[in-house]
């Protein structure tokens, strides 16, 4: 319940954030549970498509993939039953993307060979080594196969339906948790070193103008200020607008309004608890 009535008072309420200024544990304890919340409202949508995802990669694994029987040695990969080079061309909504298998070549082939790079993606899988070109960002990264444990039993197309049920059976939960707690980290130190910055430039001009704003105050009032920038920075991305600006402006002017304006519209005197 309160953090509810502190999430309402955050949005609006200038004279509570100023009154939170000497209260760092709960500000943080606040600013944790808002942002861990975020990234759950933010990632849901994604979680919840991950099962039809798993679905559709089951129906192109089984419907794309011919059959195989793959061996690992000495940190080289052998593929057998297929025909090689074998490509495969997988529509996408992106655009297409291809498959390539070449294990017979003492080299691995240039995937440029295969791919028109304005519009296909695709990975090919070698000898020695895997490499991915995305045609979004136009990279090509390359994965060696030295570190590849040597597996003496085959893995076949059927191993690999197995794995796909497996993920779907019992990983789907684990993979929702892992890329929240993921997504959830990198927001909350990315707000934090923004904040930390805006709350510096906030405490200088304090500072400069007489006021009695600590640094710590300051950074804890904007633990607060946070929630209506992000809020209206997470509206804007569900709508396809990122609003960096935008939030930068918001979180500005709560912040600065907090520290700087009293409830009669008067700039801040020199008063204020330390």
């Amino acid at each position: 319940m309160r953090f509810f009535q502190r999430f309402y008072k955050s949005l609006f309420d200038l004279g509570y954030l100023r009154s939170e200024r000497g209260k760092p544990g709960r500000a943080w304890g606040y600013a944790v549970l808002f942002l861990f919340l975020v990234s759950v409202i933010q990632l849901a949508p994604v979680i919840y498509r991950i099962p039809g995802w798993l679905r559709e990669a089951r129906a192109v694994v089984e419907r794309e993939v011919p059959e195989f029987t793959a061996r690992a040695r000495a940190g080289e990969l052998s593929v057998e039953g297929v025909e090689q080079p074998y490509v495969r061309t997988v529509d996408t909504d992106d655009g297409s993307f291809k498959i390539i298998i070449d294990t017979v070549s003492t080299t691995t082939p240039d995937i440029a060979e295969f791919l028109d790079k304005n519009t296909d993606s695709g990975v090919l899988v070698g000898r020695t080594e895997a490499v991915v070109y995305s045609s979004g960002d136009g990279r090509t990264q390359a994965q060696s196969f030295s570190d590849l444990p040597a597996r003496e039993e085959a893995f076949t197309k059927q191993d690999l339906l197995g794995i796909v049920d497996q993920v779907q059976s019992k990983g789907v939960y684990l993979i929702g948790a892992v890329m929240i707690f993921a997504f959830f980290i990198f927001l909350l130190i990315g707000k934090l070193i923004y904040l930390f910055f805006i709350s510096l430039i906030a405490f200088m001009i304090a500072a400069a103008t007489k006021r009695t704003w600590r640094l710590g105050e300051i950074y804890t009032v904007g633990l607060y200020a946070l929630t209506l920038p992000t809020l209206i920075q997470t509206i804007g991305r569900w709508l396809g607008y990122p609003l960096t600006f935008v939030y930068t402006i918001v979180l500005g002017i709560v912040l600065f309004g907090a520290v700087f304006y009293q409830e009669d519209g008067k700039t801040e005197g020199a008063a204020g608890p330390a």
